[in-house]
């Protein structure tokens, strides 16, 4: 299968059309005491080279609809890659506590993906997904990346102390725990310019949903990829 390019489009309803993006993180790593830090000065690294770098860069998965701006993703670092297929089930199957489901007509990929995982062409030829590459600027995603990296930051936050300051626990695995309750608050965020939020504008639509069957058969495409 070869990736088509990108031509113009509109979205008509949830589910036409998704974005995959997969992205090393240029300035989140883990440290030795499993907190999340932040450097200032960018991390040079990409997939082939970030076996090199002595910290844990955070890694993004993301899958979001264009229709409605609604997305489901997870973090993890450089040297615990998840398996792409098994990404992609959580992502399109129901799950309780986020609507967001649902296997796409169209997926955008960019080519830095392709590159990393070719096998997904297989995976979406066999489940007759369309494959396009984005164009450079908007599309590549990396504002919805800026956000969801923003927002995980910021689930760190637990309370207030006694004296009404701020309590933060940047534990990266307890972080881990509260992803999808990140991805549900991006999802009830009004739209720019709209009276409803991204879940309304997806709730919404009546396209139909299709969703995988079984987990085994999306992961089993990525079960020999290096890590």
């Amino acid at each position: 299968m070869r990736i088509v390019p990108r031509r113009r489009y509109e979205s008509s309803h949830r589910n036409e059309v998704q974005q995959l993006l997969v992205s090393l993180s240029r300035n989140y790593y883990v440290g030795g005491d499993g907190n999340l830090k932040f450097q200032k000065k960018p991390f040079e690294f990409d997939f082939h080279t970030v076996s090199r770098s002595s910290k844990k860069l955070l890694v993004s998965y993301l899958i979001r609809d264009h229709f409605s701006g609604v997305y489901y993703a997870e973090m993890t670092t450089h040297d615990r890659l998840l398996n792409l297929g098994a990404f992609l089930f959580r992502a399109w199957s129901r799950k309780e506590g986020h609507e967001f489901c649902g296997i796409p007509l169209t997926l955008l990929v960019p080519q830095l993906v392709i590159d990393k995982w070719p096998r997904l062409l297989d995976l979406l030829e066999a489940h007759r997904i369309t494959a396009l590459k984005p164009r450079s600027g908007f599309e590549t995603g990396m504002i919805d990346i800026k956000n969801w990296q923003r927002d995980f930051f910021d689930s760190a936050f637990v309370g207030y102390t006694k004296d009404l300051g701020l309590e933060w626990d940047y534990k990266f695995e307890r972080m881990r725990e509260k992803q999808l309750e990140v991805c549900v608050r991006a999802a009830n965020r009004v739209i720019d310019r709209e009276k409803e939020t991204k879940l309304a504008k997806w709730l919404g639509s009546d396209a139909e949903l299709l969703v995988p069957k079984e987990s085994g058969d999306l992961a089993r495409y990525f079960a020999t990829d290096p890590r």
